[in-house]
C-alpha cells in the first residue's frame, strides 16, 4: 500500500431498485475521501435504474462507469463483473438499496497504511427502516467473532449461516483476485465470498482487522432479497454441500438446517419445516433444539 490516499473502486451489483439507488451514489459522492470511481453493473433492471443511472453518471463528480448486462446474470456473476471492470487498489461492495455513512472509508484506509499485511478492513453498518436507524449490522455476537482468528472464523462461517455484511468490507484487490473473486455456481453470494477471505488467508497469509465504526446503513423493506425463504433455504443447503469440509457437517446441517425449521415455521411453510427438522436431527440429535421447535409449531398452528 502507497503512502499516497489509493484509489478504491465502490462496486454496486444494481438490479430493479429505482427507487434507492440514488441515493446510494450521492452517499458516495458526498464522502470527504474523494480518490474513488464507482462501477455500477446493472443486471437487466425492468425497471427505470438503468435511465436514472445513465443521468447519474453525467452528473458524477467522480468517474463512473454503468455496465448493463446483455443478458441476466445473477448476484455473483453480476458482481464479478464489476469486479472485472475496478481498477482500484482496494474494492468495497455495496447493494443498490444501501447506502454509505457519512465518512466510510478514512480510518479503513489508514488501517491498511499502518500494517501492509492486511488485506482486508471489516466494519459495522447501522439497520435503516422507515426512516429509523434500528441498531447496528453487527452486534456483540459478531464483534466477538472479529476477535478470533482468520481460523476460528473459517470454521464458524463453515457451520453458521454468515453474519458478517459485505457492505462494511474493505478489501485488496490483488487479494481477491487470488481466489477468483465470487464463486458463480453458487446461489449464496456474501456468505460465499466471506469465506473465500478467510480461507485465503489460512491458507496463505495475510491479515484482517475489525473497526467498530459505522460505515455504511442497511436499508430494510418489503423486497429485501434475504426475505425470499426459498432462496436462502436453497443457498444454505448448497454451501453446506459445496463448502463445509466433511468433518463439520453434521455440525453445520445441526446448527443451519435446525434455524431453516423455525424460519419454515414462521413462513407457515410447515411441511419444509418438519423435513428441516428431522434433517437436523439425523445429524446431531438436539433435545432443546426439538422442543423450541415443538413449541414454535404448536403456537403457529394454534395462535
Amino acid at each position: 500500500m502507497n503512502d499516497r490516499s489509493p484509489l478504491i473502486s465502490l462496486l454496486i451489483p444494481s438490479y430493479n431498485h429505482e427507487s434507492y439507488i440514488e441515493e446510494t451514489i450521492r452517499s458516495i459522492w458526498a464522502q470527504p475521501y474523494k480518490n474513488i470511481e464507482i462501477v455500477v453493473a446493472d443486471d437487466r433492471s425492468p425497471d427505470g435504474t438503468v435511465a436514472l443511472l445513465e443521468k447519474l453518471r453525467k452528473l458524477s463528480p467522480v468517474p463512473m462507469k454503468v455496465l448493463v448486462n446483455e443478458r441476466q446474470l445473477g448476484p455473483a456473476r453480476n458482481c464479478n463483473r464489476a469486479l472485472a471492470n475496478a481498477t482500484g487498489e482496494l474494492v468495497a461492495f455495496m447493494a443498490s438499496d444501501d447506502f454509505f455513512a457519512s465518512e466510510a472509508f478514512g480510518t479503513q484506509v489508514e488501517a491498511f497504511r499502518d500494517d501492509p499485511q492486511i488485506v482486508a478492513v471489516y466494519g459495522n453498518g447501522i439497520v435503516f427502516e422507515d426512516g429509523k436507524e434500528t441498531g447496528p449490522v453487527h452486534k456483540q455476537k459478531v464483534t466477538g467473532l472479529f476477535r478470533g482468528s482468520p481460523e476460528e472464523i473459517l470454521k464458524y462461517l463453515y457451520t453458521h449461516t454468515s453474519p458478517i455484511f459485505i457492505q462494511t468490507l474493505l478489501l485488496k484487490k490483488d487479494f481477491i483476485e487470488k481466489f477468483g473473486g465470487f464463486d458463480e455456481e453458487m446461489t449464496a453470494d456474501d456468505w460465499v465470498l466471506n469465506t473465500r477471505i478467510f480461507k485465503q488467508m489460512v491458507e496463505t497469509g495475510g491479515r484482517f482487522r475489525y473497526i467498530d465504526k459505522p460505515v455504511f446503513y442497511y436499508r430494510q423493506h418489503p423486497t429485501n432479497i434475504h426475505k425470499n425463504f426459498a432462496r436462502q433455504s436453497q443457498l444454505k443447503l448448497e454451501f453446506i454441500r459445496k463448502y463445509t469440509p466433511c468433518s463439520l457437517k453434521r455440525k453445520a446441517i445441526s446448527n443451519i438446517v435446525s434455524r431453516l425449521s423455525i424460519q419454515a415455521i414462521k413462513c407457515k411453510a410447515y411441511k419444509e419445516a418438519i423435513s428441516f427438522w428431522i434433517m437436523s436431527q439425523k445429524a446431531r440429535p438436539n433435545l432443546v433444539q426439538t422442543l423450541k421447535f415443538l413449541r414454535k409449531m404448536f403456537v403457529s398452528l394454534t395462535g
